[in-house]
């Protein structure tokens, strides 16, 4: 998946790529049980593919705490932890009856919304795929 060209779509294969990886990640977990520290390897892993390969980062913090721009590295690594965080998120919120799968959908929506208005077609059908698959889950 990581090297497939993918012309169309800009950064679509390395997105997909992580999506890849933390499923196989929580398919392996759900069978047989994985240490935490390889769990967070895998994520860890997923997430540098995100940032440094299709390049979502956390470049500003637009005036909160006084900072505007980052530098670099500090961009990478909130980053990282950013992605770590959310995907812990909603790890933790897994548990309770369909709370993980309304709180995606609904989150799901409004990004695939937001990446139709603002001409992102290729990331508004990665989302909105994720919400109908969110919503038979349901």
């Amino acid at each position: 998946m990581m090297w497939t060209p993918f012309h169309l779509f800009d950064d679509l294969q390395y997105i997909l790529c992580s999506f890849i990886i933390l499923f196989l990640i929580g398919a392996k977990d759900d069978i047989l049980p994985l240490a935490p520290n390889k769990k967070l390897i895998g994520q860890i892993l997923a997430a540098s593919i995100l940032v440094f390969k299709s390049n979502v980062r956390i470049t500003s913090l637009y005036g909160i705490f006084g900072i505007h721009e980052l530098p670099e590295v500090v961009s990478i690594l909130l980053s990282i932890f950013t992605i770590l965080v959310i995907i812990n998120a909603f790890n933790l919120i897994d548990g309770i009856n369909g709370l993980s799968g309304s709180i995606g959908t609904l989150i799901t929506l409004i990004i695939g919304t937001w990446f139709l208005l603002i001409d992102h077609v290729g990331l508004a059908i990665i989302a909105f795929a994720l919400a109908g698959a969110l919503l038979a889950f349901l």
